[in-house]
């Protein structure tokens, strides 16, 4: 049954997996999905959580993705294990608007982070073209 949201929309959620470890939301606004990604900066590559808003109509059209990661190996044990510098995001819970993203440490642990959804649909909204 659909929770609602402190916007007053319907919210689905779907926790799996579908092309590289890939959450959806089906909002109001569109779908949010929750995926890893990879970045690098000057010294150092890593993987990390990333955030987008598909189309609720055409799921392969993109309405707006974060310019940035959603986050980023920062601790210790996401840093150093099996495989160095990776968080990878594999599934999703929403209570009371806050959405924790359950995610992969470095191969070797399993971490939970949470993020107040309406404001990262805002977040995300905010860069769309």
């Amino acid at each position: 049954m659909p929770a609602k949201s402190k916007m007053g929309k319907d919210v689905l959620l779907f926790i799996g997996q579908f092309k590289s470890l890939l959450m959806l939301m089906l909002l109001g606004a569109g779908i949010l999905s929750v995926f890893l990604g990879d970045t690098s900066d000057v010294f150092i590559f890593f993987f990390c959580a990333c955030a987008a808003l598909l189309d609720l109509d055409n799921t392969a059209h993109e309405i707006v993705r974060l310019p940035y990661p959603l986050f980023i190996p920062d601790h210790d044990w996401e840093i150093k294990g099996e495989i160095n510098n990776v968080v990878f995001p594999t599934g999703t819970a929403l209570f009371g608007g806050i959405l924790y993203i359950y995610y992969g440490a470095a191969d070797l642990a399993i971490g939970c982070t949470s993020v107040n959804l309406e404001e990262l649909l805002i977040e995300l909204l905010s860069h769309k073209v």
